[in-house]
């Protein structure tokens, strides 16, 4: 189930030259709402392209923050999974999913540990190596909640950095909240329909091919 809520964003800008820029997303409802990094979509003269079930589908910008790196954008499919987005967290090991250039294509998860719950420009610090490919991205904690945004941990030298960092997942409900868009969210009890009690389970069926 997991790998029916993460999708592959393409950003292209196309002036006297091409460039491709790869990242994740995760849907935040059944709308075809998309939750990811701001600078994979920012940009006047960009198309977006997102990859989900094997399908193209071209995106449209819902919102962008103006402060934070998260951004919303919609596809025309209607979903049948979410994440459930969850603001608060108890526990230290983390979990990030994600399509890193060196998967091709291939979805990755990985596991970590907090180092930081929050520092004082929200951004949530974590023991996890990511690689560029990951940028918007979940990070969920072990019931398969949605806690984050990956924003960063792209090292350009060596492609990969430990202590990536992510915006907490409140500034999406925030932003969402403040864009009259639905989110799934244990804040106002609205529960999606993936088995967040299964947590740890679901993810250990996902590593392990299920």
């Amino acid at each position: 189930m997991i790998k029916q809520l993460i999708v592959i964003i393409f950003s292209l800008w196309i002036s006297s030259s091409m460039a491709v820029w790869q990242g994740s997303g995760f849907f935040i409802n059944q709308n075809g709402d998309i939750a990811t990094a701001r600078h994979m979509v920012e940009g006047k003269n960009n198309t977006i392209v997102v990859i989900y079930g094997k399908k193209y589908y071209l995106a449209n910008i819902k919102v962008i923050s103006k402060t934070d790196d998260i951004a919303i954008i919609h596809i025309n499919v209607k979903n049948k999974y979410s994440f459930n987005l969850k603001p608060y967290y108890e526990h230290k090991l983390v979990f990030i999913l994600g399509f890193p250039y060196t998967s091709h294509d291939k979805l990755v998860l990985t596991s970590g540990f907090l180092t930081m719950e929050q520092d004082f420009i929200g951004i949530i610090n974590n023991s996890i190596v990511s690689c560029g490919g990951n940028s918007g991205g979940p990070v969920l904690d072990d019931k398969s909640n949605a806690i984050g945004i990956l924003v960063s941990g792209y090292d350009i030298a060596a492609h990969c950095a430990v202590d990536s960092q992510a915006v907490p997942i409140k500034k999406l409900i925030d932003l969402a909240y403040s864009n009259q868009i639905l989110v799934m969210s244990s804040e106002n009890n609205n529960i999606n329909e993936i088995e967040n009690d299964e947590g740890v389970v679901e993810i250990l069926e996902f590593i392990n091919g299920k």
